[in-house]
């Protein structure tokens, strides 16, 4: 797993990279701008602990993308997100938890995560020569994230039935052995991002965009030694260069 300290080379390197990439830039057709939006698909993958992957979540992320002309094939492609990561983990099946306040066994932990990123994807683009008024692109890079907020909703369920479902947050100065998991999020993550698409120009230096990428989450969103958890997520890219 890449901790923190890696995590900031990474980002350092490849911000020294996007700004030499910029430095070639000889004149405006060099750079793209424009604006995109990106519902997903968000899911967790518990990796190690005492919790599972539960339901997948609707996310959602909105804001600027800008593209460094390297050649006519090639370029160096940034964005500036503002990303909702939706998703859920829940206790494994007979796996029982003690409320701290009253002793009592609970059962069928349910974590409903909402977790807002600043997000700063960096990637090389790769595309072909435009056919027509298309052209085919791909790309691959990394996605370093800084949590700006989360919301949680958990429940619980007495283990032996004899309440009814418990909600945790109801009163959030009583501890719970697993009150954990709702709270410690990392405030950095870093995934690898894989996406392809089609390009079409409209008229100009104006053209539309639409495709699919995948982010794959490879540190632990949780920050509990208890669980190792990943979030990844697959979202239709759409959006516009000028």
């Amino acid at each position: 797993m890449i901790n923190k300290t890696q995590s900031k080379h990474i980002i350092v390197l490849m911000s020294l990279f996007l700004f030499t990439s910029v430095l070639k830039a000889q004149d405006d057709r060099d750079f793209r701008f424009g604006f995109k939006v990106s519902p997903a698909i968000n899911w967790v993958k518990v990796k190690d602990g005492r919790m599972n992957s539960g339901a997948t979540g609707l996310g959602f992320a909105y804001g600027l993308m800008g593209d460094f002309r390297l050649s006519e094939n090639y370029a160096i492609s940034t964005e500036f997100l503002i990303t909702t990561f939706k998703s859920n983990v829940k206790s494994k099946p007979g796996d029982t938890f003690t409320r701290d306040n009253d002793f009592r066994t609970y059962s069928n932990l349910d974590y409903h995560y909402s977790l807002k990123y600043i997000q700063i994807p960096i990637a090389v683009k790769f595309k072909t020569k435009e056919i027509g008024a298309i052209t085919y692109w791909g790309q691959f890079g990394i996605i370093p994230s800084f949590s700006i907020g989360n919301t949680v909703v958990s429940s619980a369920a007495p283990a032996f039935g004899l309440d009814e479902k418990y909600n945790p947050n109801v009163n959030d100065n009583n501890k719970y052995d697993f009150k954990t998991y709702e709270d410690n999020v990392n405030a950095l993550r870093v995934a690898m991002l894989i996406g392809a698409g089609i390009e079409y120009r409209i008229s100009g230096n104006t053209s539309i965009t639409a495709g699919l990428r995948f982010d794959n989450g490879f540190t632990d969103f949780l920050n509990n030694k208890k669980v190792n958890a990943i979030n990844n997520g697959l979202g239709l890219h759409l959006g516009v260069f000028f």
